[in-house]
């Protein structure tokens, strides 16, 4: 649970409440909650080798609405625009990484052709 971006109380991931509790959502004012992201928690399977270990990865695409990207099989008038790749063999976020000799490091290309 975080605020939006923007309003958000930290650098990478300072202020995200990790599994929330029930009590935690329903202190949250009615009139605030458009303010709040809440997204679910996947358990992230460690599948790259490093030296230190196996390691987790997370990959997230931003996509904008996009007039010319046909509403086909899948495509939805979506167009990837930013990839996120994120490395890590603690929870994913900055905190959860912190000790560890080496967490990881990536890079994300998106083909403008697609």
């Amino acid at each position: 649970m975080d605020r939006r971006p923007g309003e958000s109380s930290g650098y990478a991931g300072g202020g995200i409440v990790f599994a929330p509790t029930d009590a935690q959502i329903a202190a949250i004012p009615l009139n605030e909650r458009q303010n709040y992201i809440l997204q679910e928690r996947i358990d992230l399977t460690p599948v790259i080798d490093t030296p230190e270990g196996p390691t987790r990865v997370e990959i997230r695409v931003m996509d904008v609405r996009d007039p010319a990207t046909p509403h086909t099989a899948g495509g939805r008038g979506l167009r990837p625009v930013l990839p996120l790749l994120r490395m890590g063999r603690g929870k994913m976020g900055i905190d959860h990484n912190k000790g560890l000799k080496w967490v990881g490091a990536s890079a994300g290309l998106i083909d403008p052709s697609t």
